[in-house]
């Protein structure tokens, strides 16, 4: 048998990291505010999707065309 032992990196101390409380509060202050506006774009975007469906519906039950924006505004027809 061989004597050679396989060489191990040396022991190092456990390295420790401070934070300070402003540190920790910026940072859970900012994921917070990021979840926030993710929601709210969510949120914007599913009103948008149910209030054009709801617009669809009613036009669809008067029996009438769905106008275009250009189309509702009254100084478009006088041209």
């Amino acid at each position: 048998m061989s004597t050679n032992q396989p060489r191990l990196p040396t022991m190092q101390d456990n390295n420790v990291i401070e934070v300070s409380l402003k540190e920790v509060i910026l940072g859970i202050g900012s994921i917070i505010v990021l979840i926030i506006a993710r929601d709210y774009a969510k949120f914007r975007r599913q009103k948008a999707i149910i209030d054009a469906a709801g617009r669809l519906i009613t036009y669809a039950m008067n029996g009438g065309d769905i106008p275009c924006k250009e189309s509702m505004t009254p100084e478009s027809e006088s041209r």
